[in-house]
């Protein structure tokens, strides 16, 4: 049986090219310095980015939550209990960055 390392590398720098390039979906985009508001009346965080993934826990209707990443579809996120979970998009509405800057 061959080892798993190799062939993990090469996974990884695939999918580091596909990025460069374009050609592929990135796994995740990291956000920084984002919120969010949940606006469904319930939304499930689960542990994956997918809507087979285990529920971890839900949010209602107007929590706030912090975005870490987002994917295609989904948002990661991380609430005021400093829970982590995958929301779908749908389901929360992210909040510009506030700004100190004066209007020019």
């Amino acid at each position: 049986m061959a080892p798993r390392a190799p062939r993990l590398h090469a996974l990884i720098r695939n999918r580091f090219c596909g990025l460069a390039l374009g050609s592929l979906p990135p796994l995740a985009l990291v956000v920084n310095d984002h919120s969010a508001v949940v606006v469904a009346n319930e939304a499930a965080a689960r542990l994956g980015p997918l809507d087979e993934s285990q529920v971890a826990f839900t949010l209602r209707d107007g929590a706030e939550v912090e975005v870490l990443a987002a994917r295609p579809g989904w948002m990661q996120i991380k609430d005021s209990r400093g829970r982590r979970g995958w929301v779908a998009e749908n389901n929360v509405e992210q909040v510009p960055p506030f700004s100190n800057a004066k209007p020019s």
